[in-house]
């Protein structure tokens, strides 16, 4: 399966797929965060000016996983499982691997231009970039953040509030500081006496 163009991975730096051999090169093993993975995946890594290498991914999940092409031509950051792998594809000592704690919710979403990676756990938001996780909003749905879109440096999103409401909210995707969403119990019972 040829993984090169899924979510905007680029292919004019590089191509990346899967092996369903073991190659004859060297393999290059993933940082794994699993005692006991259940799941290898190996991939070929194919720098277009430069000699193509192997990898050999392990977790505890049985599917493909999802490749996002960053801001910089050479590096894409991949998702397996609960792991985040940033890669320059020039150098397979460059992987940078760290436990993606992925709480569910909505799919992960890739911000480009600030190399974010974003998870929703239903009610909050975290971002993770090359250097590991960088910061989580407080609660900003009651139950479920409904949708959210990204505008330029800001996050826009609808989450529902007790009871049947929904309330709008903005993250600055530099800090994580967000304003509206779900006001917590003491602001709401504040918005009752008012």
């Amino acid at each position: 399966m040829d993984f090169g163009r899924l979510d905007g991975l680029s292919e004019r730096r590089y191509r990346v797929s899967t092996t369903p051999y073991l190659p004859q090169g060297d393999l290059i093993d993933f940082p794994c965060f699993t005692e006991n993975p259940t799941s290898s995946l190996i991939l070929t890594i194919e720098p277009h000016d430069g000699a193509a290498w192997y990898a050999d991914v392990r977790s505890n999940t049985a599917d493909v996983g999802r490749f996002w092409a960053t801001s910089d031509p050479y590096v894409f950051c991949s998702l397996f499982g609960d792991a985040a792998y940033w890669v320059d594809v020039r150098d397979p000592r460059s992987v940078v691997g760290y436990p993606a704690h992925n709480l569910g919710g909505n799919e992960p979403l890739f911000v480009k231009h600030h190399d974010l990676l974003l998870f929703s756990d239903g009610a909050s938001i975290q971002a993770y970039d090359p250097s590991g996780f960088r910061w989580r909003t407080a609660r900003l749905a009651f139950d479920e953040i409904i949708e959210f879109v990204v505008d330029g440096d800001v996050l826009r999103g609808v989450a529902d509030d007790y009871p049947d409401h929904k309330v709008p909210f903005t993250v600055d995707l530099k800090t994580g500081a967000h304003e509206g969403g779900f006001p917590g119990w003491e602001g709401r019972v504040q918005r009752l006496l008012d």
